[in-house]
Order: structure tokens, then sequence, then C-alpha cells
């Protein structure tokens, strides 16, 4: 009787803990905006945290969430993107969802509403592959054409002519395998390792065979080949060789260069000031501004060559959004530094940390 009374209150308390919480499960994607944070796990929950002024996040309240929060159950989501107010996902059906402000078209709803729930992305299906940046997305489809939407003052949709609340396909460009949205400007990476580059050629320096301020077209980026990786932001380029070498450009940098010091590197990420790579064995490496602790290095000295984030290992996934980073280990733990002026680290404080911690996602809040 004694035994059947103690099964009974741990059925009960297990079931009273289960009203606001929601079980753990291993974390699956990771996805950042300029200063929040989107995370899925395998049981299809999706949950956010930092900046949710503009409903990013899609709570209404309209404020910081400071803790991991769960916002959505939504089937499928393979990969998620954000920018400055809203966020983007990618589900394994082949369609784009997106949610938050709509001021410059950049959820591709096909008007300028703004939503606090995922709305589809119109005109785009069978895509494998989506990049957003301040206003603007790009979707890599299935037959290797590349599509985009959102803010177009520097015809990074390329067309002035074209207004970017719906997507739109980008000529000139075939057989195309990887994107990357840099807000001012778009770039895209074919089957034969040749990057393609239009939109903001002034302040960034595209790399490409123009002085124009801006480039209406995709144009070649002839200084680099044999690229398996590329990444983008208002402040640089990066590409990823497929001898696991880096190379950057952009800003003051008007042709591309190698970073020394770097080898068997898999993976780039670049965010304003600062750059993220990910080597073979699950190490990661810094470099670039380190105001906010972005580096990882305990300080917050700039470092113009790269550094090693001490303390992580088996990373399988790395991300840098406003002057901070992002790191998912094998097994699902999730690490955080750097800028938590909205929350962006999870860590219930809107104190900077310039080393790796833990984001606590086991228990979280369902409400």
């Amino acid at each position: 009787m004694i035994k059947k009374i103690i099964i009974f209150l741990l059925l009960f308390i297990t079931l009273l803990l289960g009203i606001n919480t929601v079980s753990f499960t291993k974390i699956v994607t990771i996805g950042v905006g300029d200063s929040h944070i989107i995370v899925v796990d395998s049981k299809d929950n999706i949950y956010g945290w930092g900046l949710n002024r503009h409903s990013q996040l899609i709570s209404s309240e309209n404020k910081e969430i400071v803790i991991p929060k769960k916002i959505i159950e939504l089937s499928g989501v393979i990969s998620a993107s954000g920018g400055y107010v809203h966020t983007t996902i990618l589900k394994k059906d082949g369609t784009v969802w997106s949610w938050g402000t709509n001021s410059d078209g950049q959820l591709g709803s096909g008007n300028r509403l703004d939503y606090n729930f995922p709305v589809r992305v119109k005109k785009l299906e069978n895509i494998i592959s989506i990049s957003s940046s301040g206003y603007n997305n790009m979707a890599l489809k299935k037959d290797g054409t590349v599509w985009c939407w959102g803010a177009n003052d520097w015809v990074q949709l390329g067309s002035y002519e074209f207004e970017g609340h719906t997507a739109k396909k980008i000529d000139g460009l075939s057989n195309i395998v990887d994107i990357s949205c840099g807000g001012f400007f778009s770039l895209a990476l074919d089957k034969n390792g040749k990057i393609y580059a239009w939109g903001n050629n002034r302040d960034i320096c595209l790399g490409v065979d123009s002085k124009d301020e801006v480039v209406e077209r995709p144009l070649q980026i002839k200084d680099v080949q044999n690229v398996v990786d590329i990444g983008s932001s208002p402040y640089g380029i990066l590409a990823l060789m497929n001898d696991g070498s880096v190379w950057r450009w952009g800003n003051t940098l008007e042709k591309p260069a190698k970073i020394e010091g770097l080898k068997n590197i898999i993976s780039i990420d670049i965010a304003m000031a600062q750059s993220i790579f990910l080597k073979n064995d699950g190490t990661v490496y810094t470099m670039g501004t380190n105001d906010y602790g972005q580096l990882g290095s305990n300080d917050n000295i700039d470092h113009k060559v790269p550094i090693q984030v001490k303390g992580l290992k088996n990373i399988i996934d790395v991300k840098t959004g406003d002057g901070f980073c992002v790191a998912l280990e094998k097994n699902g733990t999730i690490w955080t530094w750097g800028n938590n002026n909205y929350g962006q680290l999870g860590n219930g404080t809107r104190v900077n940390t310039c080393i790796p911690q833990k984001v606590d996602i086991k228990s979280i809040s369902n409400k």
C-alpha cells in the first residue's frame, strides 16, 4: 500500500512540474539575428532569447527575453536565421517562414504588415538554404537558383525596380550551392567554387572588377577560387577554401588576403567586426573587435590574428551576431559569450561575459 502511495505521489509531482516546464531534448539547430538567438530541439520545439522589441521572438510582450523560452512548436525546422528585427526559418519540406517587423518587406509575405506568428514566404518552394541579415533575406532553391527579398536600397535584390515584399529570382546565376546575406550586399557560391557578389560596393569593397558604388548584377570575385563556404556582414567577407584555409576582404581591405594561423577549418561566420571559425577537431577560433568580450579571450583586447577560445571542445556549429557568439556542442549543449545588452546570452542577466558560458535550457518556462 505504501509503495502504491509513493508511486502515486511521484506521478503527481511529475505532472505538476510538467505544467509549467518543457522537458529537455537535444538541441540540433542554432541561428542568430542581430541581437537574438533561435534554437530548435529534436522534438520540433523552437526556443528564443534576446531582443524582442519587434516580435522577432514571436512573443507579443515586445521586451527582452533574458532566459531561453519556448516560443512555438513548428514541425520540420532544419535551419534558422535572423536580421535586425525579424526571424526566418526553413522547414524540411522546402518552405520558408518568417515573423517580426516587416517595414522593408523582409517577411516576404506580399505586404508590409508585421506578424508575431509564422507566415509563409510567398513564391518559395524546394528551398534548401536560407540567409538573413539586417532587413534582407536570401534563399537557395534545389535547382541552384537564388531568391532575395527585403530592403533594396543598395540593389541587394538585383534590380532597382523591384520592391522586396515578395521573393525575386536573381538573374544571371546558376548551379549555386551556398549563399550569404551581407545586409547591404549579397553573395552566392557556385558548384565550381566561384563567388559572385552584388549590392553595396562603396563601403564594403566587394572585390569584383567594378569601381561602381553599386553593383546591380552578380559579378564574379576573381581573386578567390576553390571556395567551399562563404560568410558576410556589413563589415567584411570571409571565404573558406577547400584546403581548410580562410581568406577575408572588405571594408578597408580591397583584395582578398589569407588569414594566417588558420588551418583545417570547416565552418565560418562573421558579424559586424568579429569573425568565428570552427576547426575539424571541434575547437573554436575568433578574431576582430573585442569590446564586449565577443572573442572569448577573457579580456577586451582586440585581436588581429585568430585566437583559440578556451574551454570549448566537440563543437559542431558556430554563429556570431552583434558583439556576441554562440557555439553548439555535439551533445546539444549551447555556449554563449560577448554582448548581453538585450539578454542574448540567455543567462538571466544583461551582463557581458568574455568567456563561454553554458546556456541552461534543460527546464524552460512555457509561459
